[in-house]
Formats: C-alpha cells, sequence, structure tokens
C-alpha cells in the first residue's frame, strides 16, 4: 500500500478593522484546499487495486448571500472513473427574515430527529444525490430533500455509490421550553420495476419493494434530576414488486425508554 498528499491554500481579500477609525464594508474572501491523493494494494494472490485522483475543497464569503462551501472529489480506480463527494452548500442566506441553507449534490441526513439516549440504540446517516434545504427558525429546523441514494464504498480513499433508489423527505423539529423537544419527518423510497429486477443485491429476498412511505415522530423530555424520557413511533405503508414471495410488514412501530444518570 502507498498513500500521497499534496495540499495547497489560498487566502483571498481579508478585511481589516483598524482602532478608532470606521469599520470597513464587509469584503468577498474565501480558502482553498487541494489535495491529490492515491491508494495502491497488491500481491501474489489478490489483483492490484490502484485509486487515484484529485480532491478541491473551497469556502468563499459573499457578502449579499452567506458562506459558499464546495467539495469536488473525483478519482481513477483501474480502469474505471468515481466519484466522491461532490456538492455545493450556501450557508446563512438571510430570506423572509429567516437562515436558510441550500446543498446541491451529494449530501447526507440523519434518521434520528431527536438523538436518543441510549448507547445501544442508534440511527444511520443516509446519503443522496441531489438538493437538500436546510432553515432555522430560533428553536424550530426545517429540512426538505429529494434525490438519488448514494452509499459510500471504497478502501481508504471513499466515493459514492449510486443505489436505484430515489428519496423524498421532509422533516421539523420543534424545542418547547428547556425540557421537550419533538420532530416529525416524513420519508418516501421508490424504485420502478425494472430496478428492482434487475439489481437483486439491492432488493434481495423479503425487499424487494417499489415504495416505501414512512411517517416518524420521536420526542424527549428532560423530567429533571438526571431522568430523559425518550419516545419514537412510526407509521409505515409499503408497496411490493410483482416478483416479491414476502409482502408480510408491519405498518406500526414503537420504542420507547428512560434513561437516569445518578447526580
Amino acid at each position: 500500500m502507498r498513500g500521497f498528499g499534496l495540499a495547497g491554500i489560498l487566502a483571498l481579500g481579508l478585511p481589516a478593522l483598524l482602532t478608532g477609525q470606521t469599520p470597513a464594508p464587509t469584503e468577498a474572501g474565501g480558502t482553498a484546499d487541494i489535495a491529490v491523493q492515491g491508494y495502491y494494494l497488491g500481491g501474489n494472490s489478490l489483483p492490484v487495486t490502484a485509486l487515484s485522483g484529485l480532491s478541491v475543497a473551497f469556502r468563499e464569503y459573499l457578502p449579499s448571500l452567506g458562506l459558499l462551501t464546495g467539495n469536488i472529489e473525483g478519482y481513477i480506480d483501474t480502469s474505471r472513473g468515481r466519484v466522491g463527494q461532490n456538492s455545493l452548500t450556501l450557508h446563512g442566506l438571510k430570506w423572509k427574515g429567516r437562515r436558510w441553507t441550500i446543498t446541491g449534490g451529494d449530501y447526507l441526513f440523519r434518521t434520528a430527529l431527536v438523538q436518543p439516549p441510549f448507547t445501544n440504540y442508534s440511527y444511520p446517516e443516509m446519503g443522496a444525490r441531489g438538493v437538500k434545504i436546510e432553515m432555522n427558525d430560533g428553536p424550530r429546523q426545517f429540512t426538505l430533500f429529494a434525490g438519488q441514494e448514494t452509499l459510500q464504498a471504497g478502501p481508504r480513499i471513499t466515493f459514492r455509490t449510486q443505489v436505484p433508489q430515489f428519496v423524498l423527505g421532509g422533516s421539523v423539529q420543534q424545542s418547547l421550553g428547556a425540557r421537550l423537544r419533538i420532530g416529525v419527518r416524513y420519508l418516501g423510497l421508490s424504485s420502478s420495476e425494472s430496478q428492482v429486477v434487475s439489481n437483486p443485491f439491492f432488493f434481495p429476498a423479503g425487499s424487494e419493494f417499489l415504495r416505501t412511505d414512512s411517517l416518524s415522530l420521536q420526542a424527549a423530555y428532560n423530567a429533571g434530576r438526571g431522568l430523559t424520557l425518550w419516545a419514537d413511533t412510526t407509521l409505515s405503508h409499503v408497496l411490493f414488486a410483482a416478483t416479491a414471495l414476502n409482502s408480510r410488514t408491519e405498518p406500526f412501530s414503537s420504542l420507547t425508554g428512560a434513561k437516569g444518570v445518578q447526580q
């Protein structure tokens, strides 16, 4: 195995504030990181793995819009090109008295609306390639997203692999005082009949579904004295493909629990 890297940073337009002077207008400015990296692995009984490419990440402040960040990754894996995390995100856009964050390209979204207090229970992150819009309104956060689902793959240097499944959803998270936090999310996953038939690796026996729709509600309440109450309930509907042998589902699921910390 062999790896190498090269990075450069470019800084532009940093404003200066001098004591006793009127503050200068905010100017645009940003930084950029450029890296060339590679991963090589081979042996007498194994095929040679050669993965190398270029990664560019930048941050640019635009006074009239907000902070623009981007990431571009492309790799050559033996004879096939691979695409890493490629996205553009505009942070802190002010509109209608609220702050918005807009992402185009690859993004991740958490399936946990309210973080569970338990260490033996966790929610995964899901990846997609499309558009995600987030809005922050103080104690309330809105998120809308749509795109093609992606999975992380690759040794050491990771890239994104598209899944034959379209993702559409949205969530609202709200804090009610200092003790109660709730979240509601809709999540829809859909595939065509031909995608299910031609991709048995992604749709194994028992999971040959064309569409799933789920509505989840999560809540956490700090009861005081180190005691936290937590609950998750989900309603779901599944439409199976004609080739599915087992189409049995449970439309309702729930999980409740409490965690106490001795003080």
